[in-house]
């Protein structure tokens, strides 16, 4: 309706206005004007609108992604204050003992409490800050991958061993079913941050539970499970977990930034590989990860 029509409606209202008392035959053209003339319109009309519709697409989208970064600088903040208040207090407590009496000795195991206290609270610092680099690296595209034959199997025990404590203070055994060893071609830092997501995840959700780990060898690539016992994921949550700043319960009951499986789907997919998940409200979730062994 809009397009196909050359002449202007200016030089047709111009001929209509000359010639149509001069040539009443003309009266045809000037019922032609007026149809051309409601078409254009209504042409007009309909992009205008369109315009209209995609302005406010555009700044409903704008609000959104302002309203998530707002929200995500508000849980990143908290996040990362909680490690450091727990450095405050155990250095503080230190503090206090040394200068009320300088010659006080502490008991070694007194000692050593509040070092080993001090020290997940840095690692959980390091963690958090090794993220929010990540998610930038993956936001501007700098996220790039150094591969070097691993063992899998290895980098998963690695994990488990360095969350030895959280993994007791969650109540959750781990095992791990695989064969002895399974080699491809990673991103060592990368594949680490995949399994400490998802193992963090196992964790946050399925609390005083066992997590299993399974991994398969095939021929060109790998795969692995992490499954959990925990509260599960449903049908509709299942589709928008792996969204950035997406969770499927309120975070002020669980925490955490919210941007953990978005990240590890960004890593598993410039391995060229996949993630999925499958979950049964009230029963657990498995997260299966698939890599190939190989630079696709």
């Amino acid at each position: 309706m809009c397009a196909g029509n050359t002449t202007s409606m200016h030089e047709k209202h111009q001929g209509v206005a000359v010639d149509a008392p001069l040539y009443p035959d003309r009266v045809l053209l000037l019922t032609e004007l007026s149809m051309t003339t409601r078409e254009q319109f209504a042409c007009v009309c309909e992009h205008d609108a369109d315009h209209v519709t995609d302005e406010t697409s555009a700044v409903a989208a704008l609000e959104q992604a302002i309203s998530a970064r707002d929200e995500f600088l508000s849980i990143a903040s908290h996040e990362l204050k909680t490690p450091v208040t727990t450095l405050r207090l155990q250095v503080q407590s230190l503090l206090r003992t040394a200068t009320r009496d300088p010659r006080a000795i502490l008991a070694e195991r007194q000692i050593m409490n509040r070092l080993e206290s001090i020290e997940r609270s840095a690692e959980q610092l390091t963690t958090l800050i090794d993220r929010l680099l990540d998610i930038t690296r993956v936001t501007t595209g700098r996220l790039h991958l150094t591969r070097e034959p691993l063992d899998l199997v290895a980098i998963v025990r690695r994990v488990i061993d360095g969350m030895e404590a959280t993994l007791r203070d969650a109540g959750c055994e781990v095992s791990v079913a695989s064969p002895e060893h399974v080699v491809g071609e990673w991103d060592d830092d990368r594949i680490e941050t995949i399994i400490t997501n998802l193992l963090a995840n196992a964790v946050k959700y399925g609390a005083r539970r066992p997590i299993e780990v399974q991994i398969d060898d095939g021929d060109d690539t790998v795969s692995m499970d992490v499954i959990d016992h925990g509260i599960g994921i449903s049908q509709d949550d299942q589709a928008r977990i792996f969204g950035r700043f997406e969770r499927a319960v309120p975070e002020r009951h669980y925490g955490g930034f919210g941007v953990g499986l978005w990240l590890s789907q960004q890593i598993v997919e410039a391995h060229g590989g996949t993630i999925a998940v499958h979950s049964t409200p009230g029963e657990g979730s498995t997260f299966t990860v698939t890599l190939p062994k190989r630079t696709p």
